[in-house]
C-alpha cells in the first residue's frame, strides 16, 4: 500500500520489469499475431465499393484508373470472387488512399478544367533521357522565349533501365517547370512508347512505372495542368530538334575550369573531412555549390532549377546565416573572393574548400579564416561523374585546403544565430 497521494500512480519497484516482460512475451505469441492479422483485413465488398466509385469518376477525374491499381490488387488478394469474403490490406493500398484524399481535396478546393479542347495547346514539352541525364525543351504558344535545360542524373538513377529513366526524366522536366506550366494545357512529346502508354493509360503492370506515373499526375493535379496529348517522337526527330543533345551534353575538357565545377571529393577524402570537422564541433548541413548528381549534403544549391535544390538557383542570392548547421562551399576559382566576402557580410559560418595557391584571394582568405586545415594524404582527392560512372581525377592538380570561417561571433547579442559556438 502506497500511502503518499503524490505517488499513487507510481509502479512499485520490480513490477515494471514483470509487467512489461510479460507484455513483450504476449506480443510475440500466436494470439497477438492473429489479432494483428485480423486488423489488416476488411470486407471485399467495402473495397469494391471504393474502387467502383473511383472508376465511375473517370469522365470527370482523368487519372481515375491510376488511383485504384493497388486497391484492385487488394480486392482480389483472396484469389476468389466472393463479395462476402475478407481481403488483406497492404501498405501500398493505404498509401494509395492517402494519395487519393490529398489530390481530391486539391480538386475540391481550387477546381480543375474537366473538358479541354484538344486543339488548344499552350506549351509543347519535348523530353529525352540518356544515361547521364534528361534534356527537355518548352515551346510556348504565346511567343515566349523557348526554354531548354539539362538535369543530370545521380549515379543510382543512371543505372536504371532505359524505360524507367525516360519516365523519371519526364517527371523531372515537369517538376522543375511546374510554375511555367501552371493553368496551361500542354502537349508532351517523348521517344519512349512505354512512357506514352503509361501516361495515357494512367498506369499499368509495372509498379515502378505506375509509381512514376502517379508522381507525374500528382504534379498535374496540384498545378492545374491540363494534358492535351502525349505522343511518340522518333529518335531521329529528337536529334534534329536538339533535345537529344540536351540530354547528353558534351563533357568538359579534362582539368578545365568547367570540368572542375563538376568535381566532388572522393568518399575517403569526404569521410576524413567530416570526421576532422566533427572533432572541432562542426556539422555540415548545406552544399552551396553542387548539383543533385554531386551534392555531398542533404540540402544543396544548384546553378539551375533541379529537383530537391534550394531556390533561387544562385547560391549567392541566399542568406547563409539562416543555415542551422555549417555551410559547405567548393566554389570555382573566380568566385572564392565573392564567397569569403559574402560569409563575412552575412556573419555566417562556412567551410570553404580552396586550392593551396597564393592567388589574389589568398591574403583575404588567411585573414578571415578562423582555422586553416590542409587535407592530408597523397590523393586522389577528387572525382567526376562521366557517363553515369564516377572517375577519379588521378592527375595531381592542387592540394586542397579547408578554410573554416566563423563570422557569426560578430553578430550583436540577441540576433539570430548569435549564440552559435565558435570552432
Amino acid at each position: 500500500v502506497i500511502e503518499s497521494k503524490g505517488e499513487k500512480s507510481r509502479i512499485p519497484f520490480g513490477a515494471a520489469q514483470f509487467i512489461f516482460g510479460w507484455h513483450l512475451v504476449w506480443l510475440r505469441s500466436s494470439v497477438a499475431e492473429s489479432l494483428a492479422d485480423d486488423a489488416r483485413r476488411l470486407p471485399m465488398r467495402k473495397v469494391a465499393k471504393i474502387v467502383g466509385r473511383l472508376i465511375a469518376m473517370g469522365l470527370a477525374v482523368s487519372p481515375a484508373r491510376l488511383m485504384c491499381n493497388d486497391l484492385m490488387r487488394v480486392m482480389y488478394s483472396n484469389e476468389r470472387v466472393d463479395w462476402d469474403a475478407w481481403v488483406r490490406t497492404d501498405p501500398a493500398a493505404a498509401a494509395e488512399l492517402l494519395w487519393i484524399a490529398r489530390h481530391l481535396s486539391e480538386w475540391n478546393r481550387r477546381g480543375l478544367p474537366i473538358w479541354k479542347r484538344q486543339q488548344v495547346v499552350d506549351v509543347v514539352l519535348t523530353q529525352d533521357a540518356s544515361p547521364t541525364g534528361v534534356g527537355f525543351r518548352l515551346d510556348f504558344g504565346d511567343g515566349s522565349p523557348v526554354h531548354e535545360q539539362h538535369i543530370p542524373f545521380a549515379w543510382r538513377e543512371a543505372g536504371l533501365h532505359h524505360v524507367h529513366r525516360e519516365m523519371l526524366g519526364l517527371v523531372f522536366a515537369v517538376l522543375v517547370s511546374r510554375h511555367r506550366l501552371t493553368d496551361r494545357a500542354i502537349q508532351i512529346r517523348v521517344d519512349s512508347t512505354s512512357t506514352v502508354k503509361y501516361v495515357r493509360d494512367r498506369g499499368g503492370a509495372s509498379q515502378v512505372m505506375t509509381y512514376l506515373t502517379k508522381k507525374l499526375w500528382g504534379l498535374f493535379i496540384r498545378h492545374r495542368v491540363s494534358l492535351a496529348s502525349v505522343s511518340h517522337l522518333a529518335g531521329v526527330e529528337m536529334v534534329r530538334s536538339g533535345v537529344d543533345g540536351l540530354s547528353r551534353p558534351t563533357p568538359a575538357r579534362a582539368l578545365s575550369e568547367r570540368d572542375r565545377a563538376e568535381w566532388q571529393l572522393t568518399p575517403d577524402c569526404w569521410s576524413w573531412v567530416v570526421d576532422t570537422l566533427r572533432r572541432r564541433g562542426i556539422e555540415l548541413s548545406c552544399d552551396r555549390f553542387a548539383s543533385r548528381a554531386n551534392r555531398l549534403c542533404e540540402r544543396f544549391c544548384s546553378l539551375q532549377l533541379e529537383p530537391g535544390a534550394l531556390t533561387p538557383p544562385n547560391c549567392l542570392a541566399h542568406d547563409w546565416s539562416e543555415e542551422k548547421g555549417w555551410n559547405w562551399a567548393f566554389p570555382p576559382l573566380t568566385d572564392i573572393s565573392k564567397v569569403l566576402q559574402l560569409v563575412v557580410q552575412q556573419q555566417a559560418r562556412a567551410v570553404v574548400l580552396v586550392p593551396e595557391w597564393r592567388m589574389h584571394w589568398y591574403t583575404t582568405a588567411m585573414r578571415v579564416a578562423t582555422a586553416v586545415v590542409p587535407i592530408t594524404g597523397s590523393g586522389p582527392f577528387f572525382r567526376r561523374l562521366r557517363d553515369g560512372q564516377w572517375q577519379e581525377v588521378d592527375k595531381f592538380v592542387f592540394r586542397p585546403l579547408l578554410l573554416v570561417v566563423d563570422a557569426s561571433a560578430a553578430r550583436p547579442p540577441g540576433a539570430p544565430g548569435s549564440d552559435r559556438r565558435r570552432c
